[in-house]
């Protein structure tokens, strides 16, 4: 909003005020975050998260259907019935994860993750 050109190499992501000016735009279809050794991806209808180990072993995983569970109340990452969305997600962030790693010389790590719709 503020309009600061060029953009500063150390902020991440895009403006947001094109989604401002016109609510209906297209924009992304998922949202990534960290939070310690948990990763996470949110879809209009989903949240998945893993927590991985020190090795990057994937320890804990958990899936909210906001449709039906908007607290979050009810982990249904091993229901069968969520079992195409769960997998879906896991690969969804799995492929933000391998494209949000440090290149050579480069700062941005998993926190730099970038949710764009492909």
């Amino acid at each position: 909003m503020s309009r600061i050109s060029p953009t500063p190499a150390h902020l991440q992501g895009r403006s947001v005020v094109p989604l401002m000016i016109d609510p209906s735009a297209p924009w992304k279809e998922y949202a990534v975050g960290r939070f310690r050794s948990g990763d996470t991806i949110r879809s209009e209808h989903h949240r998945y998260s893993e927590y991985t180990n020190s090795e990057g072993v994937v320890e804990a995983r958990m899936l909210y259907d906001h449709d039906h569970d908007p607290h979050e109340n009810s982990n249904v990452s091993e229901s069968p019935q969520q079992a195409a969305t769960a997998s879906e997600l896991a690969d969804q962030l799995r492929r933000r994860k391998e494209r949000s790693q440090p290149q050579t010389g480069s700062q941005q790590g998993v926190s730099g993750l970038e949710a764009v719709k492909e």
